[in-house]
């Protein structure tokens, strides 16, 4: 498992490796990445990459994370993982047309979904090299934020609350 990124420098960017209960750090960021959302594709080659859009200090940005070479080395019994990696392997990537800051970076057919932020309830795909706009979320007011996404079985789930300042829900049972 990879972290990246974090809330306090050293570790805002970091890219580390936790492995047999140990965090290995494997390198630094170009940029500072906290509360950013991040999930794996496959390139069209069939190479897998992650994704790491939306931090903070970047709310509309995406970077991508690739990893070219893996050496096993073996130290005091114990086999650590460290994986190589160039210094461009965290690359800028193609910036979404809206702000989702504090969201969830989903995959549909293995295509990157992005919704909502503080200020906004945007749903975006990334296809074909660009970021293109989707309908708004119909089932928020204003925005919608803290929530994390889920494939399974050919599906996109949504899970977490729906966050409405200041608004009043009124539900009629009948």
């Amino acid at each position: 498992m990879f972290i990246f990124g974090g809330s306090t420098t050293p570790y805002d960017d970091q890219i580390s490796l936790v492995e047999s209960c140990h965090l290995i750090r494997l390198g630094t960021m170009p940029v500072k990445f906290y509360t950013g959302a991040c999930n794996s594709f496959k390139t069209s080659t069939g190479d897998e990459q992650t994704l790491l859009c939306f931090g903070t200090s970047g709310r509309s940005n995406c970077h991508r994370f690739i990893i070219f070479i893996k050496i096993y080395i073996l130290r005091k019994y114990f086999l650590i993982l460290i994986l190589s990696f160039n210094g461009n392997s965290v690359s800028t990537y193609i910036t979404a047309n809206n702000a989702h800051a504090y969201t969830s970076l989903g995959q549909f057919r293995n295509i990157p979904v992005a919704l909502g932020d503080p200020s906004n309830k945007k749903m975006e795909v990334l296809q074909t090299g660009k970021w293109s706009e989707l309908a708004d979320f119909p089932f928020v007011e204003e925005s919608i934020r803290y929530y994390s996404f889920v494939n399974f079985d050919n599906a996109l789930y949504l899970f977490g609350k729906i966050f409405i300042l200041n608004y009043k829900l009124k539900i009629n049972y009948t």
